[in-house]
């Protein structure tokens, strides 16, 4: 019969064995919530290291890959604040684009930045996750009175609210059409970038781009936001 230090010593492998597999998700070590760090700001900064922590994470150096994590964490909460502001969603997204990462390394070439194809990763994750929200019941909706409060009084309002209601306004679109919005209205990036990030072609970019923000402001419009 086993004694009881031997089922704790299982136990305690069991445990480890189960971390090993779960261990990119340990990597996050922000010391604030990651949404804080979403909320205030980041600038983007690719690292020379990054190639060569890729390369060593591949061999199996987990603290290669911590590394790359530590690095480019608060640039992806950043990113993925656009895809919900859902403290615990985000987490959670924050975290799968990391595991996503983990698990398609083998995929990075070194042709180009390691944060550019981070970024695409994460792009692909937040689609999804908008898929699997627009799939799973109600539709997001605006709050009608805070839409109309801050048509009537928009210099009333503070930065995060007006924010708040684009986020949500823009969840009335379909997935495509948000991304397109989000990357080209949100975060300011060119056609070109666009394109790069999506792997679509600048045609196609700029006319995603143009239905896009015509279902907007079609939408829009029947909120009372903007005048036939």
């Amino acid at each position: 019969m086993p004694s009881l230090r031997q089922n704790d010593d299982d136990r305690r492998r069991t445990a480890d064995d189960n971390d090993a597999v779960r261990r990119p998700c340990g990597f996050i070590t922000a010391r604030l919530p990651l949404y804080w760090y979403a909320m205030h700001g980041h600038d983007e900064t690719a690292c020379p290291d990054d190639g060569a922590d890729a390369r060593m994470a591949v061999e199996g150096d987990g603290e290669a890959y911590a590394r790359l994590v530590r690095r480019h964490q608060v640039t992806v909460a950043r990113q993925m604040w656009r895809f919900t502001r859902n403290e615990r969603e985000h987490a959670e997204l924050v975290q799968d684009v990391f595991v996503s990462a983990y698990m398609s390394l083998r995929g990075y070439r070194g042709s180009g930045p390691f944060l550019h194809w981070l970024r695409k990763i994460a792009l692909r994750s937040g689609l999804a996750f908008w898929k699997r929200r627009a799939a799973s019941a109600r539709q997001a909706s605006l709050d009608e009175q805070t839409v109309a409060r801050l048509a009537e009084d928009p210099a009333g309002h503070s930065a995060a609210e007006a924010g708040e209601v684009v986020h949500r306004a823009l969840a009335l679109l379909p997935p495509r059409d948000r991304l397109v919005l989000t990357l080209m209205h949100l975060e300011e990036r060119s056609v070109a970038e666009t394109a790069a990030l999506l792997d679509w072609s600048p045609a196609l970019v700029k006319v995603q781009a143009w239905r896009a923000r015509a279902k907007l402001k079609k939408a829009l419009q029947s909120l009372g936001m903007e005048e036939e």
